[in-house]
């Protein structure tokens, strides 16, 4: 270990092996060994930034061949600390050391922080995202604040720990497929993804065909559906339970919002319509568990509804949940999931785009509304939404709708956001070091939670862009739990 002379500028000595009877008096000199190769031996002096764009910064460079990966760990470190506290940084002490012969280093850094000012400022959303760190177990190194108040006391953990992170993939498709569209509706039933409805051009239904992509052959088919099949309609929501996929709503080729039930045997590709189910209504939201269909809000005949039913797939009945009145206002394109035991409504369009989160617990039959903090997203709608464990996860979104209503192309966002249910804090996902291609900004997609090589996640499908194109493209989002 070294502590370095102030106001020296760093020196390295290369010795041959030939010259290796110079390191004794190279020792005496103050300098310490660093490295060494079969060929020659490198001792270092001070390394101090005395001149360019790090001078006077508190920012340390150091040429340690082939450690580049633990440079850049220390330097980010290093940033983290000189950018965002209200510190002053001195670097006191420097040290390396082998691990293994002409193999990865350690670096050993000790710094001097001193407090530019002692007034104390409480930030609550972050030391709210520290606790979704930990919660979410991402790989923490701590960080002593006790007797240095800085001006932004835990912001240092927050930006220097690892992001939440996720990998995104973008599926090839074989096969001929249903293309491009929106406003159309998927569910996931073991490896094979199914997909109804939806648009090509502004309300105006494709088709009323099954498509199926299986997720391990990544190839397109078509289900020989038989007996009560659907007409074309978009703006329509389905959700699975085990072999089953359950289909409501919609808006059909008249314009004309719908309330039919139907479900879909995957295992015969036979269609059944079970009832007429809650009022008329098109662009709502469903969601399921292992037996009820949930559905929630949507654009009805005389407005967007509020109201929440359950279809019980074993006693085969609707069940109607005491109305929130004025809690909620009527929307459509919320986000709808169950976490907790609780069925949770995300947002959505009210007249505009709204941020307000609520759950309805069965156990209680009420609802309540809940504040959220953290990285909270903006107000969205028509966005792609899952459940996993605590944790409810969104993507993309229309966050400014356009002039034209449902003919134009609004403001889509193209983030992923969760909400742990527990502590109901938002935090925003980054795309992983593996991440593959993003999907970007877009909003009315089909969606569907699912597995993929033995990992929970979100498929996204289609949907609207920016530009107003309708989109074709498969993306699967696994998070780093």
């Amino acid at each position: 270990m070294m502590v370095l002379p102030q106001g020296k500028k760093g020196v390295w000595i290369k010795l041959p092996i030939e010259y290796a009877n110079l390191v004794d008096a190279t020792v005496k000199e103050g300098f310490r060994y660093h490295h060494a190769e079969p060929d020659y031996l490198m001792l270092v002096l001070v390394v101090q930034e005395i001149s360019g764009k790090f001078k006077g910064t508190g920012v340390w460079k150091f040429p340690t061949g082939v450690v580049n990966e633990v440079i850049y760990m220390f330097l980010n470190l290093l940033l983290v600390f000189h950018s965002n506290l209200s510190l002053s940084l001195s670097h006191t002490i420097y040290r390396q050391s082998h691990k293994s012969f002409f193999s990865k280093s350690d670096l050993l850094f000790i710094c001097i922080l001193k407090p530019r000012n002692f007034d104390i400022e409480k930030q609550n959303s972050e030391i709210e995202a520290a606790q979704v760190q930990a919660v979410l177990r991402r790989k923490l190194f701590a960080v002593s604040t006790r007797n240095i108040p800085p001006q932004r006391p835990i912001r240092i953990l927050t930006s220097a720990m690892a992001l939440a992170q996720g990998k995104w993939v973008k599926l090839d498709q074989n096969g001929t497929g249903p293309g491009a569209r929106s406003s159309h509706a998927i569910s996931i039933v073991g490896q094979k993804a199914y997909v109804f409805g939806g648009e090509f051009s502004p309300r105006v239904p494709v088709d009323n065909k099954v498509h199926v992509f299986d997720l391990e052959t990544l190839t397109w088919s078509i289900a020989n559906a038989t007996g009560d099949v659907p007409p074309p309609r978009v703006g329509v929501t389905m959700a699975a339970v085990g072999k089953t996929i359950y289909v409501f709503g919609g808006r059909d080729s008249e314009h004309n919002e719908l309330n039919e039930l139907y479900k879909f045997d995957t295992s015969t590709s036979k269609w059944t319509q079970l009832s007429n189910g809650p009022d008329h209504r098109s662009y709502h939201s469903t969601t399921a568990d292992d037996r009820h269909v949930y559905i929630f809000g949507g654009c009805g005949v005389a407005g967007r509804l509020n109201d929440l039913w359950a279809y019980d797939v074993v006693d085969q009945k609707w069940i109607k949940y005491p109305n929130p009145g004025d809690k909620i206002r009527g929307r459509g394109g919320p986000g709808l999931a169950v976490a907790q035991g609780k069925i949770w409504v995300v947002y959505g369009f009210a007249g505009e785009e709204v941020d307000d989160v609520h759950y309805f617990d069965p156990a209680r039959e009420e609802w309540a509304q809940v504040e959220t903090t953290g990285e909270k997203p903006t107000a969205r709608s028509v966005f792609s939404t899952v459940g996993i464990g605590k944790y409810i996860f969104i993507h993309g979104g229309e966050v400014d709708p356009s002039d034209l209503g449902h003919l134009g192309a609004g403001k889509f966002a193209n983030e992923v956001y969760t909400l742990d249910t527990e502590t109901l804090v938002w935090k925003r996902w980054e795309d992983g070091p593996d991440s593959g291609d993003h999907p970007g900004p877009r909003g009315w997609t089909a969606f569907a939670g699912g597995h993929r090589h033995g990992k929970e996640g979100l498929l996204v499908y289609g949907g609207n862009s920016p530009s107003n194109d309708r989109l074709g493209d498969i993306f699967f989002f696994t998070p780093y739990l």
